[in-house]
């Protein structure tokens, strides 16, 4: 008989790891920029960059960031990067209800700094209908398969060797998003954040949010 396998249920990031990861990514971009036989690899780690960045500062989930087209964030026209992005209901979770996100002027130097990159990494133009993340040896417009970036992304946290890995997944960029909305944005209004992170109810968002156990600890020490 076949063992059943309990789920593990994902936390947030921390501040602290968030910082990590981001120092993480600077150090491989200046590392291997400096190769030019490399520089594919260097920017693979810039698409995975900017899919982290997507994560935990707008909250989509998985298979709503592998929807993305470039036309959703970038106007080709007036060549610039979109003041934000709207992802249609039929590519949200429940298929009800649409979601827009304001783009961060930091999210806007992510895009764009790919952008440029675009022709070296699948050596061919770019179109408003390209899937903004692909892989990187896609020779045609297909968008990237969730588990290539969620293996990415668990890889990376085991290699900067996080606390509680069996609880680090895609996910968690998620988490992170609404956990950092709950006490960093919203003053921990409930009925605000679930708006923000296009939660049905406050009760679906409790799920989301992870204590902040670096006050907590605080308080008890003084106690």
């Amino acid at each position: 008989m076949t063992e059943k396998r309990v789920k593990v249920p994902t936390r947030a990031l921390t501040k602290d790891e968030l910082q990590i990861v981001r120092d993480y990514f600077s150090s491989l971009r200046a590392g291997l920029v400096r190769f030019v036989e490399v520089n594919r690899l260097y920017l693979l780690f810039k698409r995975d960059e900017l899919f982290f960045e997507f994560g935990v500062r707008l909250g989509f989930r998985l298979n709503e960031l592998t929807s993305i087209k470039w036309s959703q964030v970038y106007d080709f026209e007036k060549d610039c990067v979109r003041k934000e992005i709207t992802i249609h209901k039929t590519n949200m979770k429940g298929k009800k209800k649409s979601r827009v996100c304001v783009i961060s002027k930091k999210l806007e130097e992510y895009i764009a700094d790919f952008k440029a990159d675009w022709y070296s990494v699948y050596l061919r133009d770019l179109t408003p209908d390209d899937y903004l993340f692909q892989g990187i040896r896609s020779k045609k417009n297909t968008r990237i398969h969730n588990c290539t970036l969620h293996k990415r992304l668990c890889a990376m946290f085991k290699e900067l060797d996080f606390e509680d890995q069996e609880k680090l997944s895609a996910h968690a960029l998620r988490k992170t998003f609404c956990t950092r909305v709950y006490y960093d944005v919203v003053d921990k209004d409930i009925i605000a954040c679930a708006q923000i992170t296009g939660h049905s109810s406050p009760a679906n968002l409790m799920y989301y949010i992870n204590p902040d156990k670096q006050k907590f600890d605080d308080k008890m020490r003084d106690m």
